[in-house]
């Protein structure tokens, strides 16, 4: 019975067995990856159709290496816009003629022979000839005396720096006139002006302002440093000891004593005025330099002295810190400073004013000392104050 079937049970057949399908083959143009970002150049590397590389050659400036730009419709857009407006230009159609369609043509004269005009008209030509060659000898002649009277390598100097055939006008008799030459219109009041002259001496400048600086220079010069101030400068610089001088204001009221900085402290102060603009603490470029001010005034200021008080501050930066950093990477000891000054000592707005005019004057005055150090009688000049 099992034979019987296993005889009845079909065999496989080989066209009815299941079959491995064969691996997909790409479509042409088309390779595997990610899509491609939108918004944004890519670089095609499976190469143009002739269709699409005729379209990109239409794009001012494209080349292949620059692949497909983001914006391409509306780079075509420009590109057709621009054909037709080119094809419009050159339809015949459109083309306007250089002169009116109703201009009459150009009738040249037919040459006439000299010796068969009228007498009369002979001498008219003949006279128009002759002045045309008076006029033309007459500006050869001209510009011979102009080259002639240059100076040596002047070649190109025209007629008025040259100083020929330059007209005087005497205006003598208008000068002296109550109207206007020609006109009953009398002068208006002429205010008295400065006298000015080329070399400088006159009552006012003849610059307002510094034309590299726009300082005013009205400004009065810093005053010459005393024999006293130039003995002290002298001194600290040989001793390597840092500049101090002393004002008195107010009628003997306040006194300020104040100090040069050093370099440290220089570069110190940079630093927190750029930690401050990087903070957003400082926004302008004014309030940058204001900043800059103060910062100098708080290391600068040595004492503040009045009949009631006195406050004498410390001669360094590390002085300030009493055995603190003075600064890390991200911050320095100012700000510190700046509030022990500002809240304790300067809290109105005219003792700020006093005091920051008051270092501006000794600032310029130590500028003024330093740059006088090169002058050979600096020595000679720095006697003792009798």
């Amino acid at each position: 019975m099992d034979e019987k079937l296993h005889r009845l049970k079909p065999k496989p057949d080989s066209s009815d067995a299941f079959q491995t399908p064969p691996p997909a083959k790409p479509a042409p143009g088309v390779s595997g990856g990610m899509p491609m970002p939108p918004g944004e150049i890519v670089k095609a590397s499976i190469g143009y159709t002739d269709e699409e590389l005729s379209t990109l050659k239409t794009l001012p400036g494209w080349t292949p290496d620059k692949g497909v730009p983001s914006n391409l419709p509306e780079m075509l857009e420009q590109a057709r816009l621009a054909q037709k407006q080119t094809t419009e230009d050159m339809d015949p159609d459109n083309l306007q003629a250089p002169v009116p369609a109703d201009t009459p043509a150009l009738v040249i004269p037919t040459p006439v022979d000299f010796n068969k005009l009228p007498p009369e008209e002979q001498e008219r030509l003949r006279a128009s000839i002759e002045t045309a060659h008076e006029q033309s000898e007459r500006r050869r002649q001209q510009a011979k005396s102009v080259v002639k009277n240059m100076a040596p390598g002047a070649s190109g100097v025209n007629e008025a720096i040259s100083g020929h055939n330059v007209r005087s006008i005497d205006l003598s008799d208008d000068t002296q006139a109550d109207t206007y030459a020609g006109t009953d219109i009398p002068k208006a009041p002429q205010e008295e002006q400065p006298a000015e002259s080329r070399t400088g001496v006159s009552d006012e400048p003849l610059l307002r302002n510094c034309p590299h600086c726009n300082w005013n220079l009205k400004q009065p010069d810093v005053p010459d440093p005393d024999k006293a101030d130039r003995q002290r400068y002298l001194q600290s610089v040989l001793g390597l000891r840092t500049f101090q001088k002393h004002y008195s204001l107010m009628g003997g009221q306040l006194h300020l004593v104040f100090r040069e900085l050093k370099p440290a402290e220089i570069d110190l102060v940079f630093k927190q005025a750029g930690i401050d603009r990087r903070n957003g603490v400082i926004e302008t470029n004014a309030d940058f330099f204001e900043v800059l001010q103060r910062l100098r005034l708080c290391l600068q200021l040595v004492e503040l002295r009045t009949p009631e008080i006195n406050h004498r501050f410390p001669e360094s930066v590390e002085k300030w810190a009493e055995g603190q950093p003075v600064e890390t990477p991200t911050s320095t000891i100012l700000p510190n400073i700046y509030e022990s000054i500002y809240t304790g000592v300067i809290v109105t707005e005219s003792l700020n004013a006093t005091v920051g005019k008051a270092l501006m004057r000794f600032n310029r005055l130590l500028a003024k000392m330093e740059a006088n150090t090169e002058n050979e009688n600096f020595w000679s000049t720095t006697e003792q104050a009798s």
